[in-house]
């Protein structure tokens, strides 16, 4: 793994490293956790892209599945497998993206590790940036099933 790649990891590279040379791995904290997982690897707008997904299936089920429960529960099941299987694939993605923006603005090398450090690695406050933006969908899928 290069340079940029490791700063923009920071912490777990050997895991990084070693599920990124396949062509699919599985994530068990992605699977389990996803939106917290995604808020503690700064994954903001996947976080947004799954609530969405969720909000417009739910409301799918909701005015046509004759068991809404089960359908929501299904939806829930597959999107986790499919954040599983590509949770790190998906981050891997957003790394190069980082790094290729950092590298456009044409900074030297030690100023690009540092940016790559400050964009990636980990989050504590992401876990609740990813726990509010869940709650806010949630509310808003409440806000929209009241008026159905």
């Amino acid at each position: 793994m290069d340079d940029k790649l490791i700063a923009f990891v920071n912490e777990n590279v050997e895991y990084y490293e070693r599920v990124w040379r396949k062509k699919y791995s599985w994530n068990w904290a992605a699977f389990f956790l996803a939106f917290y997982w995604m808020g503690y690897r700064k994954m903001y707008k996947q976080i947004i892209l799954f609530n969405v997904i969720y909000l417009i299936t739910d409301l799918i089920w909701f005015n046509f599945a004759p068991n809404f429960d089960v359908a929501s529960g299904v939806t829930a099941l597959i999107v986790g497998i499919f954040i599983g299987f590509n949770g790190n694939k998906m981050y891997k993605t957003k790394a190069e993206k980082a790094i290729e923006r950092v590298s456009d603005v044409k900074l030297n090398y030690f100023d690009e590790i540092k940016e790559l450090s400050r964009k990636g690695g980990r989050s504590k406050v992401g876990v609740f940036i990813g726990l509010g933006i869940y709650l806010v969908f949630n509310f808003v899928y409440d806000a929209i099933i009241k008026f159905l």
